[in-house]
C-alpha cells in the first residue's frame, strides 16, 4: 500500500522519481537477461527479473501514464460518460445527411444561451449572491456543452489537416523537380554554346587565321593585339 501510494505521488509530480523497480537493474541481473534471451529460453522470468523486460504495448481496455488514465482505442467520451448534462439535441446531430448544418445551428443556440446566461449570472451576483453557484454551474454546463460539439470536429480537422500537409510536400516536390529542370536546360544552353564556339575556332584555324601555336613565337604588345584578334573572329 504504501509502495503504491508514493508510486502515485512520482506520478503526479512535475519530475517523477524513478520507478521503484528500477533497482533491479544491477549489472548481475541484466547479465541474467541477456544470457535468457540469447538462449532462447521460453521460461518466463521470474521476478526480479521479469522487471528489466519492456511489458508488452496494451492492445484493449486503457493504460496509466504520468498519472493520467488514457484509452488504447482513443475515442470522445460522451458527455452521460463524463457525468455532464447534455442539453442540445444529440440526436439531431448524428442523423444522417445534416451533420454539418446541425451541428451549426446547436452551436448557434448554445452561444445564445451561453450569453442570456452571463448576463443573468451578472444580474444575480448584485441582486441575489446566494443564487450564484447554481448560475454559475449553468454557464459552465454550457461551456462544456459547446467544447463538446467542437471536439467532434477533431477527426475532420485531422484528416484536412493531412491533407493541407501533403499537398504542401507535393507542391515542393514539383518545386524541386522543375528547378532540376531549368537548371539541366541552363547546362545544355551552355555546352550548346561552349560546342558552337570551338567549332568556329576549328574553322578559323583551318582558313588560316592566326593560330594558337603562332601566338606562342610573338610576345608582348603583339601578342595581345593577336589574342584580342583571335576573340573577335571567334565570336
Amino acid at each position: 500500500m504504501e509502495r503504491r501510494k508514493k508510486q502515485n505521488e512520482g506520478l503526479l509530480s512535475v519530475y517523477p522519481p524513478p520507478p521503484w523497480y528500477s533497482r533491479y537493474f544491477t549489472d548481475e541481473n541484466v547479465a541474467k537477461v541477456k544470457d535468457l534471451q540469447s538462449s532462447d529460453n521460453s521460461q518466463l522470468l521470474e521476478a526480479p527479473l521479469k522487471y528489466l523486460t519492456p511489458p508488452s504495448p496494451p492492445e484493449a481496455g486503457a493504460y496509466h501514464n504520468f498519472g493520467d488514465v488514457w484509452q488504447v482505442n482513443d475515442k470522445l467520451a460522451t458527455l452521460e460518460d463524463l457525468g455532464i448534462t447534455q442539453v442540445y439535441d444529440g440526436a439531431a446531430i448524428r442523423g444522417e445527411g445534416q451533420e454539418s448544418g446541425a451541428r451549426v445551428l446547436e452551436l448557434k443556440k448554445l452561444t445564445k444561451s451561453l450569453l442570456l446566461a452571463f448576463v443573468e449570472l451578472t444580474g444575480i451576483m448584485g441582486v441575489s449572491p446566494e443564487q450564484f453557484p447554481a448560475k454559475f454551474e449553468h454557464v459552465r454546463v454550457l461551456l462544456i456543452n459547446i467544447h463538446h460539439i467542437l471536439n467532434e470536429y477533431r477527426p475532420h480537422q485531422a484528416r484536412e489537416s493531412l491533407v493541407t500537409l501533403m499537398q504542401q510536400q507535393i507542391n515542393d516536390k514539383k518545386q524541386h523537380v522543375e528547378n532540376i529542370r531549368q537548371s539541366c536546360d541552363k547546362v545544355r544552353d551552355t555546352i550548346r554554346v561552349l560546342s558552337k564556339q570551338f567549332d568556329q575556332v576549328d574553322e578559323f584555324e583551318e582558313t588560316g587565321g592566326v593560330t594558337t601555336e603562332e601566338v606562342k613565337y610573338v610576345s608582348g604588345k603583339d601578342k595581345d593585339l593577336l589574342v584580342v584578334k583571335m576573340a573577335e573572329q571567334v565570336l
